[in-house]
């Protein structure tokens, strides 16, 4: 290392510079490959003993375990997992670099592109397990999959999470697959249980939970969400939890200000306590299970519905805080002049709004501009960084 001129931080500072030019985290499963994206600063470990910490620090830094693998291998992520939990067991130094970890658990059915039927993942106790190895870790990104018919996962397992600030959570998963091979769909429990264990210090919550009607309709401990409008003292997967979800995080969630909801997801919003300022929907057609269910977030200064029609944007709109600052909204709400006229009567009765985003379909996806006293802001839906087009409201 006496031969380099820059210092050690320096140093530091280059290898998180590639490890985010190489997708900011490092795959456990690929990082040997030369189509890793973590290939470059993989290679900068091997330079010297010096140069491996500074760069391990940085490639440990966000861990991705367990979301896919390499077309032609075995339909597993275990042996990574093995792998992982091996060294982070005896390397004390690496344990505490990891701030993020991206990991799945049961079966994974979403992965027809790579040929095969479902990809297996570890156990929730490995899970419990790997977390407690990295004591410094922030956020956790969990894909909770399917169970083989004679296997359930243990819940518990799970133990209070005080480090993590930041969660997201799903359960994403093929029910055609679930049925050719007699899995049992991912249980809600599993994510209600992780929720619970992260709630006294979560400020960011992303939820995507579904459940699909015709696989849950013969398995009564597995309630479909659309009929479950307070599934809070819940009971699926023949386990009785000891506090329900509601209590869980309304009363033992001070810090939660952030949370992104699924489609479905009725009993997780339900749940949100009253300390939400950025709330983001993936669809506005639920409004009805729930009416006036905005007023409860009396702090709240973003609000952005991803999906749903006119009809029930205005119904979600009419419980809207006159807080808010910032609206997104899907140009699907917006199709003629009476649509943008019901918008701008909700609109204008919030004095604080600051700004409207349009979300548009495809560049050439029709909609009304509504007339508001607020900054107008159109964006493409698969590139939502930045505005495509800006315009003040006249």
């Amino acid at each position: 290392m006496s031969s380099v001129p820059l210092p050690p931080e320096l140093w530091l500072i280059v290898f998180q510079r590639v490890a985010q030019a190489h997708s900011h985290r490092m795959d456990a499963g690929r990082l040997r490959s030369r189509r890793s994206t973590n290939h470059m600063l993989s290679k900068c470990a091997l330079v010297c003993r010096s140069w491996a910490a500074l760069a391990q620090d940085a490639l440990f830094r966000h861990v991705q375990l367990g979301t896919h693998v390499l077309e032609g291998e075995i339909g597993t992520t275990l042996d990574s997992l093995h792998r992982l939990l091996e060294v982070l067991g005896r390397q004390t130094a690496l344990n505490t670099a990891v701030r993020s970890l991206h990991v799945g658990i049961g079966l994974e059915t979403k992965v027809g592109d790579i040929g095969l039927d479902y990809v297996r993942h570890g156990t929730l106790s490995q899970l419990m397990h790997l977390v407690s190895l990295c004591p410094q870790i922030e956020h956790l990104n969990l894909l909770v999959g399917a169970c083989l018919p004679n296997e359930m996962f243990a819940l518990d397992a799970v133990a209070p999470l005080l480090s993590i600030t930041a969660l997201d959570i799903g359960n994403e998963y093929d029910g055609a697959i679930c049925d050719q091979f007699s899995l049992r769909p991912p249980p809600l429990a599993v994510a209600h249980c992780i929720i619970r264990a992260t709630a006294s210090s979560l400020v960011t919550l992303r939820v995507c939970l579904y459940a699909d009607d015709e696989i849950f309709e013969d398995l009564p401990e597995f309630p479909c969400l659309r009929e479950v409008a307070c599934l809070l003292d819940n009971h699926d997967a023949g386990t009785s939890t000891t506090s329900s979800l509601r209590a869980a995080l309304r009363n033992h969630a001070p810090v939660l200000c952030r949370a992104e909801v699924g489609r479905l997801d009725i009993d997780v919003i339900s749940a949100l306590p009253s300390t939400i300022t950025h709330l983001i929907l993936h669809t506005s057609l639920g409004a009805e299970a729930l009416p006036g269910f905005l007023s409860r977030f009396p702090n709240m200064q973003r609000l952005e519905v991803h999906a749903g029609n006119s009809s029930s944007l205005r119904k979600l709109l009419a419980s809207v805080p006159s807080t808010l600052q910032s609206i997104t909204v899907p140009n699907f709400a917006l199709w003629s002049m009476a649509d943008a006229e019901a918008l701008e009567n909700e609109l204008h009765r919030l004095l604080d709004l600051q700004s409207l985003t349009i979300i548009r379909a495809s560049p050439a996806a029709d909609f009304v501009t509504p007339c508001i006293d607020a900054r107008i802001f159109i964006v493409d839906e698969f590139d939502p960084r930045q505005p495509t087009s800006s315009q003040p409201s006249p």
